[in-house]
């Protein structure tokens, strides 16, 4: 087959590594994964460190034939565009992975799709002030008779412009 006829795809790959791999070992682990898919010749578009986090649920793996519990994990992902034909030999490299909890692998496109940072947090910004406002306001008593005049009030206008 000739170069011209080798059909890549962009992917991206999510991962959670176990929390027991901590701070220096996930950046290790991460430059490990990096080099299998450099390896098979990926070109490599973006990415994020791994980072810790909580995890929702508990999630379960068999280490060294003994099943294990995590509530925490590192995740990271990475954006790459490689051949189809190496994607199996990336899951592989994937599953023998004993630093991987749990992983995503999805066909994506190249173009960056994440909203900037800036924008969604001005926007949090934004709502939590504008809820403020309506929240700090304190009801007020309405008075029959004031409401009563001010719908006499408007309905008299419209007769008027109408």
């Amino acid at each position: 087959m000739s170069e011209k006829e080798i059909i890549s795809q962009v992917y991206e790959i999510g991962f959670h590594f176990i929390p027991g791999v901590g701070d220096e070992g996930s950046g290790e682990a991460f430059t490990k994964l990096r080099t299998v898919l450099e390896d098979n010749k990926a070109e490599v578009i973006s990415f994020e460190l791994p980072s810790r986090i909580g995890l929702a649920y508990p999630i379960e793996k068999m280490v060294d034939h003994k099943k294990q519990i995590y509530t925490e994990s590192y995740f990271g992902w990475i954006k790459f565009d490689i051949a189809r034909e190496s994607m199996d030999v990336i899951k592989e490299a994937l599953e023998k992975n004993d630093e991987i909890l749990r992983y995503i692998i999805i066909k994506t496109v190249r173009e960056n799709t994440l909203a900037p940072k800036k924008v969604y947090q001005a926007k949090q910004e934004r709502d939590r002030k504008s809820n403020s406002v309506t929240t700090e306001e304190e009801p007020q008593e309405m008075d029959k008779e004031e409401v009563d005049r001010q719908i006499d009030a408007l309905v008299d206008e419209e007769e008027v412009t109408s």
